[in-house]
């Protein structure tokens, strides 16, 4: 990817490597922290020396999780709390977000399809204007993690904004 190409929204969590995942719902807020990788550093607009970016999606409208386990012996699908969400993915080990993950009009019926681990939805209208769908996997787990939400920030591994990107056409 040439540095000198900014990068939108979706082309920054394209091929990136999710760190960390943190929903707190008292403000609605999911925090993404994904590793764009030192060769698109420049192009999101943070240093090749730490290429993490903070992706903050809010107000979150509406949630549902699915930890699946593929074990041939006990296929399963564990349940975890909002808190376990850090721990979740942290044992997943930085896996690469490969699909489109944002403007996802399917993901509400792609985690739906299974039992959910996790979910909740608000009482008020704002929070539906966008969806966005993590699938990632390592070993035998796979989360499934969507939400609704309507704004999309995006900072510097130091908290700093970044600015908002959108796609060229």
């Amino acid at each position: 990817m040439d540095d000198a190409q900014p990068l939108d929204d979706a082309q920054l969590l394209d091929g990136a490597r999710l760190l960390g995942a943190e929903l707190d719902t008292r403000y609605r807020v999911l925090g993404l922290t994904v590793d764009v990788g030192a060769h698109r550093a420049v192009a999101v607009g943070v240093s090749r020396e730490d290429p993490r970016v903070q992706v903050v999606l809010h107000p979150i409208g509406w949630f549902r999780a699915a930890l699946l386990v593929d074990d041939p012996e006990d296929p399963r699908i564990e349940a975890f709390t909002v808190d376990q969400l850090v721990d979740v993915v942290h044992a997943l080990d930085g896996p690469v977000l490969g699909e489109p993950v944002l403007d996802r009009a399917d993901a509400r019926d792609i985690v739906n399809a299974v039992p959910a681990s996790l979910e909740g939805t608000t009482s008020t209208v704002d929070g539906r204007g966008r969806s966005a769908l993590i699938d990632v996997s390592s070993g035998s787990r796979r989360l499934l993690l969507a939400v609704g939400y309507d704004e999309l920030d995006r900072r510097d591994a130091g908290g700093n904004d970044l600015p908002a990107m959108t796609a060229q056409g």
